[in-house]
């Protein structure tokens, strides 16, 4: 009986994460828990400027990417109706 198309031997399972990054992750991980100190103090030395930039640039990696939504029922409407002729 040979191979037959379907029949998956061997390798990761679907959605398994590979091992070498999983480490790498908690690598990382332990050394961001370690400098936080040390980065709000370099943070807090920043001109303001800088400053707001860096953290709206860190908000990527915090916060979830918002979907544009669009209402299927929305019309249109005119800014100012009574200036339409």
């Amino acid at each position: 009986m040979g191979f037959q198309k379907g029949n998956k031997v061997g390798g990761r399972r679907k959605g398994s994460v590979n091992k070498t990054t999983a480490e790498l992750r908690q690598a990382v991980n332990q050394i961001v828990c370690e400098s936080i100190e040390d980065m709000v103090n370099d943070l807090s030395e920043l001109c303001p400027e800088t400053r707001i930039r860096l953290i709206i640039q860190l908000l990527d990696f915090v916060l979830p990417k918002q979907k544009v939504q669009q209402d299927r029922d929305h019309v249109e409407m005119p800014l100012f109706p009574d200036l339409i002729n």
